[in-house]
């Protein structure tokens, strides 16, 4: 049977914030919620609308969603940092390659796996990816296993075109 949790911690931080990636839909569609004390976002988008109806009506400490509810399990497995030899052998694409440098110089895993099928990656912080992570997916297709960027630049990006 998949391992597929609900929710599962990438990190804490010293300041007391957890993100967390949690399963959206029964096909371990992911997306991440941040909690910190009464902070607390989840970023689907049903629940970021919702949020901001409650942002809106100063009752921001009232909001809540099922998302944030769920018990955080265990990561099945966590790379806190890639080993230089591994960035230096593995990535041709020098600018890529200074990214990933860093990234790993911060405080952060850099993969977390959150489910038999789902990773949570650290990414440089953008307007999609506030939160320095983007899940990817690994699909099984007729020519083989697939990697996929679930991010919402990935798929602007690559939307037109099939992303094998």
């Amino acid at each position: 049977m998949e391992n597929t949790p609900s929710s599962v911690v990438i990190y804490n931080n010293i300041n007391g914030g957890e993100l967390r990636s949690v399963r959206l839909t029964p096909a371990d569609d992911r997306q991440f919620v941040f909690i910190k004390n009464n902070d607390k976002i989840c970023y689907a988008k049903k629940c970021l609308e919702l949020r901001g109806s409650y942002s809106i009506s100063r009752k921001l400490d009232n909001f809540s969603c099922k998302h944030l509810q769920f018990p955080p399990s265990e990561e099945i497995y966590r790379i806190q940092k890639f080993p230089e030899v591994e960035i230096e052998e593995g990535i041709p694409d020098d600018d890529i390659k200074r990214e990933v440098e860093l990234l790993q110089k911060l405080d952060y895993p850099s993969v977390v796996k959150v489910s038999q099928k789902s990773y949570a990656v650290i990414c440089q912080p953008s307007s999609t990816s506030t939160m320095m992570y983007i899940h990817v997916k690994i699909v099984s297709n007729n020519t083989g296993l697939r990697l996929y960027c679930m991010g919402d630049e990935c798929k602007k990006k690559i939307g037109r075109t099939k992303q094998e």
